[in-house]
């Protein structure tokens, strides 16, 4: 009560109870003044503008309470507030955070967050008409980074809006039993829902109703709280609706708010049922959308809040509307903490190349790992073992400075459960050995130990882990000398230390990885799939990453490493390839977009009135297509990537010859070439005879980029900004060959051999994985720079071409690289991923490589149109 001033002579504390208990039953300030007038004495004699003077003086002191303590963001209409008096089972919550030693500022900051969403959300406690219903149904999502705290706000919402008086909240978690275990014992824990008294646990066990639980409205009756947390699976979900709709009370979901949570949102509960535009049949969902939608039906009165850290699916799948989870309402970005181990601390950003990050990358060369991938690797990759061995020391230095907790190592290579055998065969004798050399103290094995400490602990100095990490200390970050390390390595690699797990779906449950009591600290954990979403490993300190994605969420989800490392920043370490590191770069652009997105919404300006873009990336899609499908493209950017054709009709001679017509056409107008790095080379090429050859070129439609009205656009949008008037056009050929093929008189061609994915006999199209080779990006710069970067990856080839055109003093010019292919065309390694081409005529393959061009209004965003019917999805 201290935050009003009860030595104003207009107000008493009578005055201020009671106008505050009318605040607590609603969220609409009018209704308070409307019935706070029937709670004041009759001997006080209001007008009409004193009540709201007053009911505006008790607002206004708790939003300022509210800014000046936690510094909350509310608005005129809040309704909720920390200051409203008991709040008891978000005071369970408190004491959770404070037996975990949590900071002040970290309350403070989670208080914050919490706050500002549970204003989003209906007041559980406002008695409703059948007219109020519509405003007691939100839908609302939360965003937040990998690993950064997302279950610790889920506590937060839950025990704030369990407090003033929502009775049954609903936690869909996970599509395995570990995931929705791992959530509800987290829950269990930090909310002590079996310690503290009025928590009513659902789902003791398994996530199913129990046949022994009463009906819903048994439950409501009392003043207990129901809490249950369900996996994404159609039986659970059903169980779930059969036990709701048990009740002999029709009336009772009118009377109480139900709180829906859905962690991980974006997997599994968009729309992936394919959609006909032109039917105009009933809306159809997928299982587990169209369960979670019935189940939001169920009641007239719900808060649905997803929360995930990739929130592409969720903005693109569909329109707003009654049928869709569409977080039409609101969306919220949780804090990103100074102290988050995140990818921009460790990949940089496109938008800032200057910005310091720590130095914790190792590249991986794609060879180093392809004969891993295809199953053949018979000897341990030089890459993999500076890995584990440096996760060894690593981890002793963790021990030396009292880190004594669980240490692990990541090794993603592939999803294929064969894949994870094939590496588990690899490590678990080169462990073995490790062991008998150290322990017998072998001189090439502590020489290659001591290397690698004197090499790796240089590597991020005290200074720029306390300009990165503000909360550090130190004192904290001990960098012993090897020998000093040495006792602690032989008690990290002991066979009672240390294990090695390989998580997948063929192992029973008591194999795969558990951070139970009593089991070895050190872990090295082999998997896949069941590693790159939702489960947190403990500890993880090395990452030993190579398998890439070509969807944004797949990729961020896997990224395991980021959340928090608090006294071991400097310690942790990722191995993985240039191309990954790109991605992850321009990820981390995409993510701080995002938060510009979200930061233009408020409490007057809704998802529904304005849609959220997401930038595009020429060689990624942004989720699944099936997850985007009401998705449109706004604006488009290929800046610093490149375009190519990965599909090739075999079968349509007409489509071939076109092809062949429309590169003798081009070539033909074109300055004299020149016989440069395995190719012919065209410079100083006018733009107009590229748009001519996009214009005349036949494009599959199964290229997902490389696409005539997406590179025409693209192209004349840079030409009204000064950019890519001038060409290099280069033709690939081998040196000597079977046939020369003549595309033009002024030089001899003979076709490069690129065999077809082998998708069938029967296909008409070809699929290739990719039609350059070695350093083909940078074709066109000096030949000894050419030469020298022979396993450049794709950015860094881009780079390098950049450099060397700035040298020169000119513009960089765009590069259209020509692949003339052998219609015989054969597989150059063993196996079945590749088949003949079989073409009926030699085919021509391009790519469109395209220089950085700093030039925001080039950049391609994703989003969905707004401009659609309220009663979107409802059935007439």
């Amino acid at each position: 009560m201290d935050i009003f001033d009860l030595n104003d002579e207009r107000y008493d504390k009578y005055v201020i109870k009671e106008a505050l208990h009318v605040y607590q039953r609603y969220n609409d300030w009018d209704n308070v003044e409307k019935e706070f007038r029937n709670k004041i004495d009759e001997s006080r004699d209001w007008t009409d503008a004193q009540i709201h003077d007053c009911v505006s003086y008790i607002r206004d002191a708790m939003r300022k309470s509210a800014q000046e303590a936690e510094g909350i963001h509310l608005d005129n209409n809040f309704w909720f507030s920390p200051a409203m008096g008991e709040l008891r089972y978000w005071e369970y919550y408190k004491k959770t955070m404070k037996s975990n030693h949590w900071s002040k500022d970290r309350i403070h900051n989670l208080t914050r967050q919490c706050t500002e969403i549970i204003n989003f959300l209906p007041n559980p406690r406002m008695r409703s008409t059948n007219q109020d219903l519509k405003n007691l149904c939100k839908k609302g999502l939360v965003y937040g980074n990998v690993q950064a705290g997302k279950t610790a706000s889920i506590a937060g919402i839950i025990s704030m809006y369990a407090s003033v008086e929502c009775q049954l909240i609903i936690v869909l978690s996970g599509v395995t039993n570990n995931l929705r275990w791992q959530t509800q014992t987290r829950l269990m824990k930090d909310l002590k829902i079996l310690e503290e008294p009025h928590w009513h646990l659902l789902t003791p066990e398994k996530d199913r109703i129990g046949k022994n639980q009463p009906y819903p409205e048994a439950l409501l009756a009392g003043n207990d709280v129901s809490i249950g947390v369900f996996k994404k699976n159609p039986c659970a979900l059903r169980s779930l609706l059969n036990w709701l709709k048990k009740t002999t009370n029709t009336d009772i979901w009118k009377k109480n708010q139900v709180l829906v949570i859905d962690d991980e949102c974006d997997q599994y509960s968009p729309n992936v049922k394919l959609r006909d535009e032109d039917d105009g049949s009933e809306y159809k969902h997928s299982t587990i959308n169209g369960l979670i939608v019935d189940l939001l039906h169920l009641f007239p009165r719900v808060s649905y809040v997803g929360y995930t850290a990739t929130p592409f699916a969720n903005v693109l799948n569909e329109h707003p509307g009654q049928e869709s989870l569409y977080p039409e309402d609101f969306i919220y970005a949780l804090d990103k903490n100074e102290n988050y181990y995140g990818s921009e601390k460790i990949f940089g950003s496109d938008e800032d190349s200057e910005s310091e990050i720590l130095d914790a990358v190792n590249i991986v060369e794609p060879d180093e790992f392809h004969e891993l991938k295809n199953g053949t690797e018979t000897r341990m990759p030089p890459s993999l073992k500076d890995a584990i061995n440096y996760f060894i020391i690593a981890t002793a230095c963790k021990h030396i400075r009292g880190l004594n907790d669980f240490s692990t190592m990541l090794i993603h290579v592939d999803m294929k459960v064969s894949v994870h055998a094939s590496i588990e065969s690899l490590v678990s004798p080169y462990i073995e050995e490790l062991r008998q050399k150290l322990r017998n103290k072998d001189r090439q094995i502590l020489a290659e130990f001591r290397e690698i400490w004197n090499t790796e602990k240089k590597r991020n100095s005290a200074d720029r882990i306390k300009r990165l990490f503000p909360d550090s200390n130190e004192a904290d970050y001990l960098l012993p000398e090897f020998e000093g390390l040495y006792n602690e390595i032989l008690n990290v690699i002991s066979e009672q230390d240390m294990e090695i797990v390989v998580d997948n779906s063929s192992k029973p449950v008591e194999q795969r990885l558990s951070y139970e009591e009593n089991t070895p600290l050190a872990k090295i954990v082999i998997g896949g799939n069941t590693l790159s979403r939702g489960l947190t490993l403990e500890g993880l300190l090395v990452s030993y990453f190579v398998r890439s994605s070509n969807t944004y969420d797949t990729l961020l989800q896997m990224g395991r490493w980021f959340g928090y490392r608090a006294k071991y920043e400097d310690l942790s370490r990722i191995w993985t390839t240039d191309d990954l590191l790109d991605n992850f770069r321009f990820l981390c652009t995409v993510e701080n977009e995002i938060r510009d997105e979200i930061a233009n919404y408020s409490f007057d300006i809704t998802p529904k009135d304005f849609a959220m873009r997401i930038k595009t990336h020429p060689q990624m899609r942004i989720t699944r297509a099936l997850a985007m499908q009401a998705a449109q493209a706004n604006m488009i950017n290929f800046a610093g990537t490149y375009a190519v054709s990965y599909n090739l009709e075999r079968k349509d001679i007409g489509l071939i010859n076109k092809n062949i017509d429309a590169t003798r056409k081009l070539l033909s107008g074109l300055p004299t070439p020149v016989d440069h790095n395995n190719a012919w080379l065209y410079r100083n090429c006018d733009v107009s005879r590229i748009l001519d050859f996009i214009n005349s070129y036949g494009f599959s439609e199964r290229n997902p980029t490389c696409r005539r009205e997406i590179l025409r656009n693209y192209v004349n949008k840079a030409i009204e900004k000064g950019h890519l008037t001038n060409w290099n056009v280069a033709v690939k050929t081998l040196k000597e060959g079977n046939a020369e093929f003549h595309l033009d008189d002024r030089i001899k061609c003979y076709p490069v051999n690129r065999a077809r994915i082998n998708d069938g006999p029967d296909s008409s199209v070809a699929h290739f994985k990719d039609l350059k080779s070695v350093r083909d990006l940078m074709i066109d710069i000096d030949t000894e720079t050419w030469r020298d970067h022979q396993n450049s990856g794709t950015s860094n080839q881009i780079r390098r071409r950049k450099e060397y055109y700035d040298s020169m003093g000119t513009d960089v010019p765009g590069l259209l690289i020509i692949y003339p292919i052998n219609k015989d065309s054969v597989p150059k390694f063993s196996g079945n991923m590749q088949t003949n081409l079989e073409a009926e005529r030699n085919l021509i393959g391009v790519i469109f490589v395209f220089p950085q061009i700093e030039d925001k209004d080039l950049f391609q965003y994703m989003s969905i149109p707004l401009d659609v019917d309220e009663n979107f999805g409802e059935e007439e």
